[in-house]
């Protein structure tokens, strides 16, 4: 089972496990945070059905809402606050945070070692396409494009993309939807990741070492002009 899998299923039927399910939960430690995010989720929204309502609660909002109209909207605004909070607080447990995206970043490019080793030569107008769907510019060439191709990630279709630069080898990856940002490398899966926000999304740098990484992030940032 792949994590996209894992987590249409988990999504679907949050307390239902497979074998297969439980199997992936316990070698995926990024699939693991999103379930517990999603467990946890499922007992605020239990705590919140199980608020005991005031007797007469029906009668009063009907009788208000025959009263006036006024009221009539007041309870229909707070219906909708009701709603939207309870969205947010889906849409707050979803959400991944930036330690979550650099590891599924990571867990990726160790997951396909076979791209690394392409020595293809990708036409530089298929970058300048992808970078410009994230308000990117390319100013400069970068290196060489070895790889370039869709992947999905965290449930969405992301660039992956394999530059040979003045630095070594580095994987871009460009996400869509999900801004997210690390103050200093991460080190996982044998990979140093950064994370840079973009205008609908994140952009990932990988390389070997830190020190490659950073510089690899430098590299991109002056030589691609972001729009705000």
């Amino acid at each position: 089972m792949n994590c996209l899998t894992f987590r249409r299923l988990k999504l679907a039927a949050p307390q239902s496990a497979s074998a297969a399910r439980l199997q992936h939960e316990q070698t995926c430690g990024v699939c693991a945070a999103f379930a517990r995010q999603i467990d946890a989720f499922e007992r605020d929204l239990h705590d919140v059905a199980s608020v005991p309502v005031p007797d007469g609660l029906a009668e009063q909002i009907i009788l208000g809402i025959q009263k006036s109209r006024w009221r009539n909207r007041s309870y229909l605004a707070m219906a909708a606050g009701i709603l939207l909070a309870v969205v947010a607080s889906f849409a707050f447990y979803l959400a991944p945070d930036r330690n979550e995206v650099a590891e599924t970043f990571a867990a990726h490019v160790a997951s396909e070692p076979e791209v690394l080793r392409e020595r293809g030569s990708i036409e530089p107008a298929k970058l300048v396409a992808a970078l410009s769907r994230y308000g990117g510019s390319l100013e400069e060439p970068v290196g060489e494009v070895r790889h370039l191709g869709l992947c999905p990630i965290l449930g969405v279709m992301a660039y992956h993309i394999v530059v040979q630069t003045e630095y070594g080898p580095a994987t871009l990856i460009l996400l869509p939807q999900t801004r997210a940002s690390t103050a200093r490398p991460l080190v996982r899966e044998g990979f140093a990741v950064v994370v840079v926000p973009l205008q609908g999304g994140s952009l990932g740098i990988l390389a070997d070492t830190p020190d490659r990484a950073s510089k690899g992030e430098s590299l991109i940032q002056s030589r691609v002009r972001w729009q705000s």
